[in-house]
């Protein structure tokens, strides 16, 4: 044999040790999630670009010191990213329409802001009024993966004078849409969307038709955020984005089957079940022929996702199959404050450290799988904050035209790219 062939037979040797090793192990690694885990790795927040819309329907919010400047101000010398990162700033003004949007560079000094954060200053290179979709994706084709890009605006939708304003409505909400698909195939791009309050003194320019109304009152405007899931997540945390002046609540969307819950049963509010030993979603039918109905619980750990405790605990959030009901979603701060009994369950549970536990009836006993499901639906704040006319606009402090059907349009385009429909599905064996 000669040196080149005793070469090739020894590395093919050693190329079957490893898969053979491999196997062993029960190693079967998701390409997709090792590629993620190699660009998350590599990951290094190195520009925030900050973009604020100054059409004229913006003056109002920089008469004096407003929460609008405040924040503004805040999010220019963000704490978390300069003190962590040596990331650059870069300051634009926004405004206009399809060929006709424009972006005016104040460069990354923050004296430059507090000299346009007056009505004078940002009307100097407006575009007198915006489409929200253009804006959109302006501020999306500057995103990589090493940048934050942020869009504050007031968030209402420009139909103008048309015939069919409602109409118009949807035909934006599906550009919305197309405009969303577009970028978040590309990139494992997240959003934030935060609504926040603010003194507003001057022009409101109605959404549904060309005429306008002079008020002096709090109106809402929201903060869009974008970039890479790990950067998000790592300097714009819920606790962080809550300090911001005049905060009211914030929405979080990024592609679905991305996030990992772990959960098991659970040896504790069961009913005609036993918790399996060793398994950790398998359940035994442990009732007698008189049993009628049956009830057990799953321990969940939600720590590492974004999503408020009103939403993790709503009912209406979830789905269950084969007959079964959720009754209820609790914190184990809870549970444990209604049953001590728990703390021994939960000690049982080594694999993980359980949030919340969901508890499922059936009001029949047979065994077969059960097939929990955490549904994405849109946060309730979404649609309270909506409505389909702002004229008039006086003494309406909270809400804005047309967001609902903004905020539908994102999140159906992330729906689109997702790898599943729902945020988690749990399915649990149940065996005679």
């Amino acid at each position: 044999m000669t040196n080149t062939m005793l070469r090739y037979f020894f590395v093919l040797i050693a190329i079957s040790l490893t898969i053979s090793c491999s196997n062993k192990r029960g190693v079967t690694e998701d390409p997709a999630k090792v590629m993620d885990q190699s660009v998350s790795n590599s990951l290094e927040l190195k520009t925030v670009n900050l973009y604020i819309e100054n059409s004229a329907s913006i003056y109002g919010y920089v008469n004096g010191p407003t929460g609008y400047v405040n924040v503004i101000n805040d999010l220019a010398q963000f704490r978390n990213i300069i003190s962590e990162t040596s990331a650059t700033f870069s300051y634009k003004l926004i405004s206009g329409k399809k060929e006709g949007i424009k972006t005016y560079d104040l460069g990354s000094n923050t004296a430059a802001l507090s000299e346009v954060l007056t009505p004078k200053g940002l009307a100097k290179p407006t575009s007198g009024n915006s489409d929200l979709n253009d804006m959109f994706k302006k501020v999306l084709e500057s995103i990589n993966e090493n940048s934050i890009s942020l869009l504050i605006s007031d968030g209402i939708y420009d139909v103008g004078d048309q015939n069919n304003p409602l109409g118009a409505l949807e035909t934006q909400g599906l550009d919305t849409r197309t405009t969303f698909i577009n970028e978040v195939k590309k990139n494992d791009t997240q959003m934030i969307v935060i609504k926040l309050f603010s003194d507003f003194k001057g022009t409101y320019y109605h959404g549904i038709s060309k005429s306008m109304e002079v008020i002096d009152q709090k109106r809402p405007y929201y903060v869009w955020v974008f970039g890479h899931k790990k950067l998000l997540d790592t300097f714009f945390s819920d606790d962080r984005l809550s300090e911001l002046k005049e905060y009211d609540n914030h929405a979080v969307f990024h592609k679905l089957g991305r996030d990992t819950v772990a959960s098991s049963t659970i040896a504790f509010g069961n009913k005609g079940l036993r918790k399996s030993q060793g398994e950790t979603h398998v359940l035994e039918m442990s009732g007698s022929s008189r049993t009628t109905s049956i009830a057990f619980s799953l321990a969940v750990d939600y720590s590492e996702l974004r999503l408020n405790e009103s939403y993790l605990t709503d009912i209406n959030n979830y789905k269950s199959s084969n007959g079964f009901e959720i009754e209820s979603i609790k914190t184990i701060e809870r549970v444990k404050s209604e049953d001590d009994k728990v703390d021994r369950a939960l000690k049982s549970l080594s694999s993980i450290q359980p949030t919340h536990i969901i508890t499922v009836v059936r009001s029949e006993y047979k065994g077969g799988l059960c097939e929990i499901s955490f549904m994405s639906n849109l946060p309730g704040w979404i649609a309270a904050t909506s409505i389909q006319s702002d004229n008039p606009i006086k003494g309406n402090t909270t809400q804005t035209f047309g967001f609902s059907t903004l905020i539908n349009g994102i999140n159906q385009a992330f729906q689109e790219v997702s790898e599943r429909n729902e945020i988690q599905k749990f399915t649990i064996k149940l065996k005679n």
